[in-house]
Order: structure tokens, then sequence, then C-alpha cells
């Protein structure tokens, strides 16, 4: 008749325990294992900026893992002057870790060059590239009015989520306003200028584009450069009619 057992060797959480049991009658042992009871953990908590750790509860142990990157947020938006950050939140332990967004690209605005002859009627192509994302943008635009006659205007591909508006008259410079709720990303042609050349008109002439406002889609002033066009005009050649016998 065994009695109720001692624990002789108690377990660990990774080895196993004995339990002996004595007979009351005549001392004869016998044994039983008593399982390994296995870590019990705590919570999961940092323990450098790659990995996260839990401690065991009753034992030295430490186990770790990599962290569990989440999809990132940006905190800080980029912008044309300045670098953004994002930032990560490990999904297990909360540590955060931020990584650097690049400038947004300059967008430039771009008055093609053309050719023409006096007494033609050109269209000239006003474009952007590396556009950001604009939500807002106002250009002005200036000309030799002695030798160019702004006849017409109409919108490009470009930013056609946006509305354009000519404001104000003729008078110079001419400005152009685009507006809209959402940033339009699109590159291309914004804006097609049509002129009549004067018959007076010889030589290289200048159109001017100037912004007077840009508005990124974080509603921050945004930085566009802008490169000017030539419309080269040929000098006049004169059609000789066939002659009259004058003496």
């Amino acid at each position: 008749v065994f009695d109720g057992g001692k624990i002789t060797t108690p377990a660990t959480c990774t080895e196993d325990g004995v339990k002996t049991y004595a007979c009351i009658i005549c001392n004869h042992t016998k044994t039983e294992v008593i399982p390994a009871t296995g870590h019990t953990y705590g919570e999961w908590e940092v323990a450098d900026d790659d990995n996260h750790k839990k401690e065991c509860t009753r034992c030295d142990y430490v186990e770790t893992e990599a962290h569990a990157w989440d999809s990132g947020v940006e905190t800080i938006p980029p912008t044309t002057d300045a670098e953004g950050e994002m930032t990560y939140t490990c999904t297990v332990c909360g540590h955060t870790k931020t990584e650097t967004i690049a400038k947004l690209s300059v967008p430039t605005i771009t008055v093609n060059n053309a050719n023409a002859n006096a007494g033609d009627e050109i269209t000239i192509p006003v474009s952007i590239d590396n556009n950001c994302g604009l939500v807002g943008l106002t250009l002005s635009i200036n000309y030799d009015s002695t030798a160019l006659e702004l006849i017409g205007y109409e919108a490009g591909d470009a930013l056609s989520g946006l509305t354009l508006i000519k404001q104000g008259n003729a008078d110079l410079p001419v400005k152009f306003m685009w507006d809209g709720q959402d940033a339009d990303s699109t590159n291309g042609t914004i804006l097609n200028l049509k002129f009549k050349v004067k018959n007076t008109a010889s030589g290289d002439y200048t159109v001017d584009v100037e912004v007077l406002t840009a508005i990124d889609d974080n509603v921050n002033d945004a930085t566009v450069s802008t490169v000017d066009g030539t419309v080269t005009v040929a000098a006049h050649v004169h059609d000789w009619d066939d002659g009259v016998v004058t003496l």
C-alpha cells in the first residue's frame, strides 16, 4: 500500500520531474514521471530595433523574434522642398521605425517653341512634367503684343481633373487658373495657346510663363519651375507680281 508520494525531483520548464511513492508496510518505492511544465511567458516587449522578446516567468529563458512590421503610415508628407517620413509599427510589440520618403520631383511648366511666318495662325502647347499632384495652379502668360495676338485657348489633356479658367480680359499678362478638389498628377499638355502672327513680325519673340500659385494635394505651396518658349518668325519674303512696264 503506497503513500501519497512526494516530489523527489521537481519538474522544470524543459526537464521532467520525479514523484516517489513508498509502501507504508515494507517501504518499497515506485516512481512516476512529472511532465516538464513548459515555459510560461510574459508579454512581448522590445528587445532591440530588429527583434522583440518574451521571457519565461519561471526560468531565465528568453524567446526572440523579428519585428512584424505593418504597412506603415505616412506621418510627414514629402514636398518638393523637404523629405517626408513613413512610420512602421510592429504588430506584436508596438515598436516603431521610420523611413525617409524622398522629396517630390519639382514640376516644370514649359512653353513649347514654334516657327511661323508673318500672318500665320499658330498653336503653342504649354506642358507640365514631373507633376507631383496639384489641386490648384495659376499661370501668367506674357508675350510681345506687337508681334503676337492671342486669339484663343483650350485645355490640354493634363490637369483635366481640374477646372481651367481664364482670368480677366485680354490685357497682358494673361492669367490662367486651374482649380479642383482632388489632386491631378497627370503629365503632358495643360494648355494650347492660339496666336495670330502679325504681318509686321519678324525674328524671335519670347512667350513668358510665370507661376503665380501652385498648391499640392496637402494644401501646401508647391515649387514649380518654368521654361519660356520662343516663336521664331521668318523674315518677310516679298511675293512679286508679274510686273508692269512703267517706262
